[in-house]
């Protein structure tokens, strides 16, 4: 993890002092700041590259759950959404 980013490593999950709001064997939400946040495992992510103009789109952003984990108030994170229920990829 070192090679990669200067994140220290930690276990999330660790019993500490925040103000816990719901917990069950697959999540906990927290109060953060003016936040709720859902602290749960790792996910994975894909980086979608555009090969005709050689980009990706990325944001600089306030994001309090990243806040929550490292302590830095901006952070680049990649545009992304889903699709809910009744919606189309369009």
């Amino acid at each position: 993890m070192e090679k990669f980013s200067k994140i220290k490593p930690k276990n999330e999950f660790d019993d500490n002092k925040d103000k816990v709001l719901y917990k069950d064997n697959h999540f906990e939400i927290v109060q953060f700041e003016d936040w709720s946040i859902l602290k749960e495992r790792d996910a994975v992510v894909c980086i979608p590259y555009l090969i005709e103009t050689n980009q990706i789109i990325l944001r600089y952003e306030y994001v309090p759950t990243f806040k929550y984990v490292d302590g830095r108030d901006y952070h680049l994170t990649l545009v992304c959404g889903g699709i809910e229920q009744g919606e189309t990829p369009d």
